[in-house]
């Protein structure tokens, strides 16, 4: 039965057994379909009376989305470039400083 066994073989205990089933199951929830599609519909369910009868609140949590959407795309993809390449500036700086001006301690 050994080539049956696992490269890194599975702690067997009630706990680890128990952990490994929830993370199982999460993991399978998360490829499932059908949990996105529940999702979507129950938000639909919950903004459809609002935006038929006009109310703004589903306007401003749509808005408040695309904005969180976007600042955050924006960081992703933009953003962290610029704050590493400013860092990289201030370090060189202070180390041209520290180079021309020594410390008189």
């Amino acid at each position: 039965v050994h080539f049956m066994m696992p490269f890194f073989p599975l702690p067997r205990d009630r706990k680890s057994t128990k952990m490994l089933s929830a993370l199982r199951n999460v993991a399978m929830k998360a490829v499932t379909p059908s949990t996105y599609v529940n999702g979507f519909m129950s938000m639909r369910a919950t903004y459809d009376a609002p935006v038929r009868a006009g109310g703004f609140m589903p306007l401003v949590h749509f808005m408040m989305l695309v904005g969180v959407a976007g600042y955050t795309s924006e960081y992703l993809i933009i953003g962290q470039h610029h704050v590493a390449h400013a860092k990289h500036e201030k370090d060189a700086a202070i180390a041209e400083y520290r180079k021309n001006h020594p410390a008189h301690h």
